[in-house]
């Protein structure tokens, strides 16, 4: 039986059921960051930054909405120009990986239409958003909803088997790296390490998992709800924020999440193994 989805439904939301999840990220996260520190450590930081900042000007001009609305008369040039503008879209459309073969078919399928409309969508939610946005403010949110992100899990926001909810929340972070975590899959398989791989109860395995019996694969969970990703990106970077500052290091606000980011990413690296030994060979790429 192929899993999906784990329906996170209102246990994922459940604030006895977050206050685990938190204490056991708190309770692991300063063995990680001992690790991420050593090699290269704050280091690293230059480097992903420079990355980030390398890229980020093609998707301002590609996310640009009146850019974005020039193309509604010929959605179908769009769907091109989404194929050779897009840094993302386009790593994913020429990467040889196997389990990128579904992508490329579903892409292929889509309609310049449905991607315009959903990149519309996006780009004109990350806009409004940003404009009531608050920097000091966000760091003090105790809340899901305080994030104002539950509209994102809209299926306005997506095009089933190309813009899920990855890409979507690496549109929006591209942007904004002050306000957008990056909901990559090395991103979700952290949370899954930095839970220490608990279930906190739930039948069907830990909520950053998604499992195929039949295949005898798993997967991060690709439909992780952004509003609850963000919430505990949110915390992570505090906690990072603050392991730091010990260290008279300080963070730039403005670059938050991309700190955050290569945080989550090194511990994905340093879990590589085990991510592929529970990849193994099969693998269908839904998202």
């Amino acid at each position: 039986m192929h899993r999906p989805n784990v329906d996170l439904g209102d246990r994922g939301y459940n604030p006895a059921h977050m206050t685990e999840v938190l204490n056991e990220m708190r309770r692991q996260f300063p063995g990680y960051f001992a690790k991420f520190l050593r090699k290269p450590g704050t280091a690293g930081f230059d480097e992903a930054i420079a990355a980030f900042e390398g890229e980020q000007q093609k998707y301002v001009e590609f996310l640009d909405v009146r850019s974005l609305h020039e193309f509604e008369d010929d959605p179908g040039a769009f769907k091109s120009e989404m194929k050779r503008k897009c840094p993302i879209i386009r790593r994913c459309l020429l990467s040889n990986e196997q389990e990128m073969e579904q992508y490329k078919i579903k892409f292929n399928l889509a309609t310049g239409q449905e991607l315009l409309q959903v990149t519309q969508n996006i780009a004109k939610f990350g806009r409004k958003h940003v404009k009531r946005f608050e920097q000091q403010g966000h760091e003090r949110i105790k809340t899901v909803d305080s994030l104002g992100l539950a509209d994102l899990l809209e299926e306005d926001y997506v095009a089933y088997g190309v813009i899920g909810g990855g890409i979507r929340s690496h549109f929006l972070y591209s942007l904004y790296p002050h306000v957008f975590p990056n909901r990559s899959q090395s991103a979700v398989w952290a949370l899954y390490f930095l839970t220490n791989k608990k279930d906190f109860g739930f039948a069907d395995a830990s909520e950053f998992l998604m499992i195929d019996v039949e295949k005898g694969t798993t997967q991060q969970n690709y439909h992780y709800p952004y509003d609850l990703f963000s919430f505990y990106a949110l915390k992570l970077y505090l906690m990072m924020k603050d392991a730091l500052l010990q260290k008279r290091y300080n963070l730039n606000s403005s670059l938050r999440y991309i700190y955050l980011d290569t945080f989550l990413e090194r511990i994905a690296q340093i879990h590589q193994t085990d991510i592929n030994l529970l990849k193994r060979k099969e693998y269908e790429y839904t998202e």
